[in-house]
């Protein structure tokens, strides 16, 4: 009976995703809304991305998370005020204690500050807080650490490569028409 709930709701889920990439914009934020994800104002995800929960994502304003993400909101995930996720970026909540013997399911949320930006391509691994103004440069994989604001990351794993400058506390909004998004 549990395996046949499990499937059930893996079927759901499924669905979902269906549902939310074969919509445009505004009925796929309303879907998500309806699932207990949180938008600000001018806030937006693009189509193609694939998510492994329902809820648990928190996207203040003007925020945009872009085209083939892969969402893990089994844990909370939370982006801030004009912040943008390049497309086909990942970002995990989730995932196994290595050193268990049970390969437990640690779950840890990650928390993208104001006005950062995360090129296409990155991961950002279970329990990452990046502070307002980081950027994250393509490719990368961010492990958690200590990070300042404005710091410029790179690499697998991420290392600081600079800071930015102070231009970013301006702000700046992504939300542009994109056809099929």
């Amino acid at each position: 009976m549990k395996i046949l709930k499990v499937q059930i709701g893996l079927f759901f889920l499924y669905l979902m995703n269906v549902a939310l990439n074969v919509s445009g914009l505004h009925i796929r934020m309303l879907l998500m809304r309806a699932t207990g994800c949180r938008f600000g104002k001018r806030s937006s995800i693009h189509g193609g991305a694939i998510y492994t929960w329902v809820g648990n994502v928190s996207l203040s304003d003007a925020t945009t998370i872009n085209r083939d993400c892969f969402i893990d909101n089994r844990g909370a995930i939370s982006v801030g005020r004009g912040a943008m996720i390049g497309h086909a970026c990942k970002i995990y909540t989730a995932g196994h204690h290595y050193n268990d013997p049970l390969f437990l399911t640690v779950v840890r949320a990650v928390c993208v500050g104001d006005y950062c930006v995360v090129y296409p391509n990155c991961i950002l691994l279970p329990g990452v807080i990046l502070p307002d103004g980081v950027v994250v440069l393509p490719g990368s994989v961010v492990y958690p650490g200590a990070y300042k604001e404005g710091d410029v990351l790179c690499g697998n794993p991420a290392i600081v490569k600079g800071r930015r400058r102070e231009w970013y506390k301006a702000g700046f909004d992504y939300r542009f028409y994109f056809p099929n998004s």
